[in-house]
């Protein structure tokens, strides 16, 4: 070991897979040594080392659980009457543009969006 490396280690040139990466990192972190005297000791450049150490801590990532959902019709009477998801506003502009609005909108939202399409 006298160029600093363990036996089995990949040449500086060599290509790592990222269970070897995460092993040397595994190993840096036990070491108590900084990445540049780890780095230098095991032959690796330390912008490699830092990637990794910075990837070893990152949350996983693409682990997002999908959950079947299955959509059924709403049971709530209002839900359920026709034409309660209707507008109940409609506003026709002068150049016939027709905007609807749904019920409960405020009076003061209307009139500023109708002001703003003037």
């Amino acid at each position: 070991m006298a160029n600093g490396r363990r036996p089995g280690d990949a040449s500086p040139m060599q290509r790592r897979s990222k269970a070897e990466w995460l092993e040397l990192v595994r190993r840096y972190e036990e070491s108590g040594q900084s990445q540049t005297k780890f780095a230098a000791e095991n032959g690796l450049t330390l912008c490699s080392l830092g990637y990794w150490v910075r990837e070893s801590r990152e949350k996983p990532r693409d682990q997002t659980a999908m959950l079947p959902v299955r959509v059924v019709a709403s049971t709530a009477p209002l839900a359920r009457e026709p034409g309660r998801n209707r507008a109940e506003i409609e506003a026709v502009l002068p150049d016939g543009l027709r905007l609807s609005f749904p019920r409960g909108s405020r009076p003061q939202m209307i009139a500023s969006v109708i002001a703003r399409l003037r």
